[in-house]
């Protein structure tokens, strides 16, 4: 096989069996999708031919009945003899267009055939002669010396000079040589050039919109080399691209995914490409790249306490850097890893990221207008036509100041100027960043508009302080809106410039009719690209301007066409105050679902909590409630992920269904975990009440109810148990603290109230409501149909004070027949015991009275259940 050919340079024959199997095994597959292809036409070709025939058979006699009922054959005639009636003709005369029609299919077809065909062979003839030029190649051109000496005049007598090896970033001939023996790569000479070849697998491990950037590397001896490329890894001649992939997340992060599964290779959006270009590495020696990009998707997210992940930056799931250490053969190497926005790592133009989305960044930079995908923008100054018929000559001089100033903000934030209608502007964005940035900065720059004499004494441009004394608005008030998604262009006949229609240009205009002025709208689809990445979002905040995220704001639901579109609103941190002034929907239009924050209960006050702000209401109490799934993870292991998706799926709808009903509002879910909160007691108790009977008439299919805790009980011919059980509890209280939650926008508590709703739904059983005594009693009327039973004073985890607590029985037989132990028992809550507690102060720990916001209490409630 391996013959030497000169034994002063260690040229050998390379032993090509193996590649040869390799590209025979990728024909083979290929030559298969071609057959698959011919045998789909020629199915599609017969198929066809069955219907003309049929067709034809249908054409040649109508069928009709005489008045007996017999049935006889009626010939195409002229009218003026026995014909079909005007019903018949038409029926021929679609026939005949059918047959037409599918003949034409059938042409269509054979074309495709021959071309099929015809390029199975050329591909075939191509295979074959490139295949034998590739060997011959490889068996002329494979160099392996023995020593770094006999490589090293290899190296000279190729005429590549030693004396750049070992400076600065590059490497020594002895790490070549390493290299070369531990088959991390190999020499060939290609048309009398030396070349090293190098078969580097790319992981692009993505973290939502992060992806994971290897900044910079410590060498042994203490050089640091700037690396600001991707995991990579060099793929040995014996492995697979995803053998090689998982070993080095293996030997640079210390990951086993075999052990710890916190990744997942997306081997079907794996790709290949092969290049040549020189090297930093071995300078004057040319390297011929064989690359392999595998995506690999991280498996956690916000509030995840794995703690293998807080190996690569990602304690609580939140992205930071980090460094690994790489044992080698001299030593040991420091990788410095950082995780970046993958835009932002695209304008850094980081080695390996797909060339898509550094295209896109270059259109972007060079401000292009965008192409298939963009984020199109819609503004419109509020208030414009009585302003004009009050002062037209001042509003002219105001509009020209507009003007300039929106076309300042797009060449700054990267837009693209569609068109423009008298003061309103149609705009596009390659990147949704750009175009929220783009409203937020246009908004601070309005306040600080050098506005002509006489403007701000008009009611719609007139200034406005908030209470504290904070400038709310100055000068001319813009509405905006913005919608995410695909486009289609055209060039405009008249003015020549690119313009757009499509799904997102239509739905910017439909969110544009929102908001008030001063506000900034944004669709779902722009919401989803932004909810990772609100720091880019900030725009150009000044000195004298909070520098904080954005504040993002749900808006509801509402309906745009045929669909149901997802609303926010998006505001700088120091004009939060505009949320409360200017929260009614500009056109009138009411959501389709009560989803917005503005429906939760509390919220309208809400402001006065946020902010501090005296001016505003003091929020109400409210009543805080947290379901969670009872023992959903043994339904899981028993049933598999596939049947408890769909029956956690289950659970959770009957949950949305029983809020809708009861009033009540949705703060958020995690896996079958649900805090929501109620304007009325009342409300809370009997929607608990409604959900444990719902949950028993759902569809949960055999599988599930096989298992102990699923299982169905009958008990005095009455149904106690069936499926999944739900665990409840209430508390009412008055919140510290009522704000956007930073992702999602919806209404996040804060307060001792969360805390002790959660370790009261933690201390219940499955299909148990726990709440408090004192709120039962006063919201109780003798007319309702539920009782509680008492379970007695208990001391809870995080809660100075015993609560005497209960469990609320409605009036369906099982809520009587279920047993439930008389005292609460888990991790966090036990029963009272005065010898010990006292009045419960000396030894419970204290309640943490600020902060305790829904991510904490979701987690809580998951470890209870």
């Amino acid at each position: 096989m391996a013959q030497a050919l000169d034994a002063g340079t260690g040229v050998v024959s390379a032993s090509s069996g193996s590649r040869r199997d390799q590209s025979d095994e990728i024909w083979e597959e290929v030559r298969g999708l071609m057959c698959g292809i011919k045998d789909c036409v020629s199915s599609e070709f017969q198929r066809l031919r069955t219907v003309i025939d049929t067709t034809e058979k249908r054409l040649g006699q109508a069928n009709v009945k005489d008045g007996g009922g017999k049935v006889r054959k009626v010939l195409r005639t002229p009218a003026s003899k026995t014909a079909p009636t005007n019903g018949n003709e038409e029926s021929v005369a679609s026939m005949r267009q059918q047959i037409q029609d599918l003949r034409l299919q059938v042409n269509i077809l054979e074309s495709q055939n021959k071309e099929l065909q015809q390029q199975l062979s050329e591909l075939s003839k191509e295979y074959d002669g490139a295949m034998r030029m590739h060997l011959a190649a490889l068996s002329a051109a494979r160099i392996t010396p023995k020593s770094v000496e006999e490589l090293e005049k290899v190296l000279v007598k190729h005429h590549i000079a030693l004396e750049g090896f070992g400076v600065g970033s590059a490497k020594h001939t002895h790490e070549l040589q390493h290299e070369i023996e531990v088959h991390d790569c190999s020499l060939q000479l290609v048309e009398s050039t030396l070349e090293r070849v190098v078969e580097p697998v790319v992981v692009r491990i993505y973290y939502g919109p992060h992806i994971l950037v290897n900044t910079e590397q410590q060498l042994e001896d203490g050089r640091v080399r700037p690396r600001n490329q991707l995991l990579v890894e060099k793929k040995h001649p014996e492995e697979s691209w995803e053998s090689a992939a998982i070993r080095g997340i293996k030997e640079e992060l210390h990951i086993d995914l075999n052990v710890h599964p916190v990744m997942a290779l997306l081997r079907k959006d794996y790709e290949f490409l092969e290049e040549t270009r020189n090297s930093p590495s071995y300078p004057g020696l040319v390297c011929r790249y064989r690359l392999h990009y595998v995506p690999c998707q991280v498996l956690c997210k916000e509030g995840d306490t794995n703690p293998i992940l807080s190996t690569i930056g990602l304690e609580g799931g939140i992205p930071g850097t980090f460094n690994t250490r790489e044992p080698s053969r001299t030593g040991e190497k420091v990788h410095f890893w950082v995780w970046k926005h993958v835009k932002i790592a695209a304008r850094e133009k980081i080695k390996g990221l797909p060339e898509h989305d550094l295209r896109r960044q270059e259109n972007r930079a060079s401000r292009q207008p965008p192409t298939r995908t963009a984020s199109v923008m819609f503004t419109d100054v509020e208030g414009s036509t009585e302003l004009w018929e009050a002062m037209p000559e001042t509003m002219g001089q105001a509009i020209e100041a507009h003007d300039t100033l929106m076309r300042q903000l797009l060449h700054v934030h990267y837009g693209y100027e569609i068109t423009t209608e008298g003061d309103a502007f149609m705009m596009a964005f390659h990147e949704p960043e750009d175009a929220v940035a783009f409203g937020l900065d246009l908004h601070r720059r309005l306040m600080k508009v050098d506005w002509p004499k006489g403007l701000l004494s008009a009611p719609k441009a007139a200034p406005v302080m908030d209470s504290m004394g904070n400038l709310l608005f100055k000068g001319l008030r813009v509405r905006c809106g913005i919608a995410t998604g695909a486009v289609k262009m055209f060039q405009d006949d008249m003015t020549k410039r690119v313009m757009y229609t499509g799904e997102a240009y239509d739905r910017a205009a439909a969110v544009s009719e929102l908001p008030n002025g001063g506000q900034v709208f944004i669709d779902g689809d722009t919401y989803d690209s932004i909810a990772g990445a609100l720091t880019s979002c900030r725009g150009n905040p000044g000195p004298d301007e909070e520098a904080a995220n954005p504040i993002v704001v749900d808006e509801g639901v509402y309906k745009m066409g045929d669909a149901a579109v997802p609303v926010f609103q998006v505001v700088s941190a120091h004009l939060a105050a505009r949320t409360v002034k200017l929260r009614a929907v500009g056109n009138g239009d009411e959501p389709l679902a009560t989803t917005a924050y503005w429906h939760a209960p509390g919220a309208t006050s809400s402001y006065r909590l946020w902010k501090s702000d005296p001016s505003m209401p003091p929020c109400p109490p409210v009543v805080i409630v947290f379901i969670c799934a009872f023992k959903f993870k043994k339904v899981d292991e028993a049933v598999g992920k596939t049947k408890s998706s769909v029956c956690l799926n289950r659970f959770c709808k009957c949950v949305r269904s029983c809020l809708v009903r009861f009033n009540g509002y949705l703060c958020q879910e995690d896996h079958g975990c649900f805090m929501t909160v109620f304007g009325r007691a009342e409300d809370a108790i009997l929607m608990c009440i409604e959900l444990n009977i719902c949950l028993m008439k759902e569809d949960w299919g055999p599988e599930v109810l096989a298992c102990p805790e699923t299982q169905e009980v009958v008990e005095q011919d009455c149904v106690i148990w069936r499926g999944l059980r739900a665990k409840c509890g209430m508390y009412e209280g008055t919140p510290t603290s009522i704000e956007p939650h930073k992702t999602t926008g919806r209404a996040d508590y804060f307060g001792p109230l969360v805390n002790r709703a959660a370790r009261f739904m933690g201390a219940a059983g499955g299909g148990q409501i726990v709440a408090e005594k004192s709120l039962l009693k006063r919201v109780h009327k003798p007319e309702y149909d539920w009782k509680w039973k008492e379970n007695g004073l208990h001391i809870f985890k995080g809660v100075s004070d015993p609560f005497d607590v209960c469990t609320v029985m409605g009036n369906h037989p099982a809520f009587h027949l279920r047993q439930f132990p008389d005292k609460l028992s888990s991790a966090k809550a036990r029963p009272y015991d005065p010898a010990v507690d006292g009045k419960g102060t000396e030894t419970a720990e204290k309640a943490p009275e600020t902060g305790y916001g829904v991510n904490v209490a979701l987690e809580d409630a998951l470890d209870d259940a």
